[in-house]
């Protein structure tokens, strides 16, 4: 499962533990000392449900917690995932002037390596055909991300799904009268706090307020960089 990404992993232990267990344990799981554990299995079987449980954990918390679920699963008997795709790269991008030019791969777990996909939503294919670039409308606040996979596991050929949504975040700046304290902020006029910005070559984290005080005052276009957003002051 390498560059497969933790809460992938995690839904994909779940899932396939949702077909494993009922097919495997069936007469266990009737039993009342179970009645919590089928409960939860019957919440989990549903994907909004595990999505927004999956998404509440860390990155270190998703993978603690699919090794947790195979230990424990290969001490009932084989463990068998099916076959999963994923889509990886940062769940959120800032925006400055222009829209960075920001990558994702589709990634895969339990396929043959003569997998193809099909990208659909917010994506320009890139030469290699695994990957995609995102793109971006100025309108949006998130952007979507699809791909379907074509492959073969040990149980034959299979398409598997996945999807990503990204939240864009647009970065500001405003001056004072004075061009010597600089905010940033979100498109929404929320001051970005403790944020580590670039005026130029400086480096600088902001204040609670969002804030940086300068020496002297801010010439007009003067680049400011927050990550890979990029603007000019006016």
């Amino acid at each position: 499962m390498t560059g497969f990404p933790p809460d992938a992993k995690l839904a994909q232990v779940v899932r396939s533990l949702l077909t494993a267990l009922p097919e495997d344990h069936a007469t266990l799981l009737q039993a009342d000392r179970f009645a919590e554990a089928r409960d939860a299995l019957v919440r989990l079987a549903d994907p909004a449900w595990l999505q927004a449980a999956v998404g509440a954990t860390t990155p270190g918390e998703a993978a603690a917690l699919a090794d947790r679920l195979l230990q424990r699963w290969s001490r009932l008997g084989p463990v068998r995932l099916e076959p999963a795709a994923a889509i990886d790269g940062p769940a959120e991008i800032w925006i400055g002037d222009a829209a960075p030019d920001t990558a994702y791969r589709a990634v895969v777990s339990g396929l043959e390596p003569d997998w193809s996909v099909l990208w659909s939503g917010d994506a320009a294919v890139l030469p290699d055909g695994h990957s995609a670039r995102l793109t971006v409308d100025d309108a949006n606040e998130s952007a979507r991300l699809a791909v379907r996979v074509i492959g073969r596991s040990e149980q034959g050929r299979c398409i598997v799904t996945a999807e990503r949504t990204v939240k864009l975040r647009r970065l500001r700046v405003r001056l004072d009268p004075t061009r010597r304290v600089l905010w940033l902020m979100d498109a929404a006029d929320h001051p970005l706090a403790r944020q580590e910005a670039r005026i130029g070559e400086t480096a600088y984290t902001t204040s609670e307020a969002g804030s940086i005080d300068l020496a002297a005052p801010l010439p007009p276009g003067t680049v400011v960089s927050l990550g890979s957003a990029v603007v000019q002051c006016p």
